[in-house]
């Protein structure tokens, strides 16, 4: 997270570029919290677009650290009649706060039975019931990947709009769709990568099948069309012989 005592966009910057200062400066003071620890609002209402991509892949300051009480202190610094960030470095500097110990626990236990919720709703054997569970596990480390690619991409897309609030709809917005969009990605991805050796083995066992009922492919080519008519051809020499056999041996016995 970058800081900054002017408008990186100059002095004139367009209607969009300001609109996205003014809901930086006013923002950043607001969420003074989330701001300083590089959370959702650090995302939603940074400076500029390159921020705004780059804010969900940086390292997250955690409750109470120096770090977060640095950035605060900055904040306080730059809007010194602000009661909200007060507020917030008190809370600080008793450390983890119950509210943020309650949503990790939270967080933990939807993403237990998220995981092992598809044991008990896919059917089969225990076979397809771990693969359910493994492709869960995978896609919530996808809708970890994707929220956040989508929440940059959300809040560049939304800041071209110049309304209040549409640069944190446009994150909120792009992580859920990048989230969800990321998990179902991986689910079908580690399902089609488990299904390799099942498709190979299925393969080799169709080679060794003889099929023969239904598949008349082999009588169709040329090569055998040409046997057929050889043997036409035989049967119908043989045949002339033995009727011509069969004549003479007839006028013998009327003679």
């Amino acid at each position: 997270m970058q800081w900054f005592d002017q408008n990186p966009h100059g002095e004139n910057a367009g209607v969009i570029k300001n609109n996205m200062w003014e809901q930086h400066t006013t923002n950043r003071a607001r969420f003074a919290n989330s701001y300083a620890k590089g959370g959702f609002a650090a995302t939603a209402f940074a400076p500029t677009r390159g921020e705004m991509m780059k804010a969900p892949w940086r390292k997250k300051s955690r409750q109470g650290s120096s770090q977060h009480l640095q950035n605060l202190r900055k904040l306080q610094q730059e809007n010194p009649g602000h009661k909200g960030i007060g507020k917030a470095i008190t809370k600080a500097e008793q450390g983890i706060s119950r509210a943020g110990v309650l949503g990790k626990a939270a967080g933990v236990a939807f993403s237990g039975v998220f995981a092992v919720l598809p044991a008990f709703t896919t059917p089969g054997g225990v076979n397809e019931k771990a693969r359910a569970v493994g492709a869960g596990i995978a896609g919530l480390g996808g809708f970890a990947v994707g929220a956040k690619l989508g929440m940059g991409v959300g809040a560049s897309i939304g800041a071209f709009i110049p309304l209040p609030g549409m640069t944190a709809l446009g994150t909120a917005i792009g992580g859920l769709v990048g989230g969800f969009g990321a998990m179902l990605g991986v689910e079908e991805g580690f399902h089609a990568v488990l299904g390799v050796p099942d498709r190979m083995v299925e393969r080799e066992r169709a080679k060794g099948r003889l099929n023969w009922i239904n598949d008349s492919s082999a009588f169709q080519t040329q090569k055998a069309h040409t046997m057929r008519q050889q043997s036409l051809q035989s049967m119908n020499r043989g045949m002339t012989t033995s009727r011509s056999l069969l004549g003479r041996e007839g006028v013998h016995l009327h003679q």
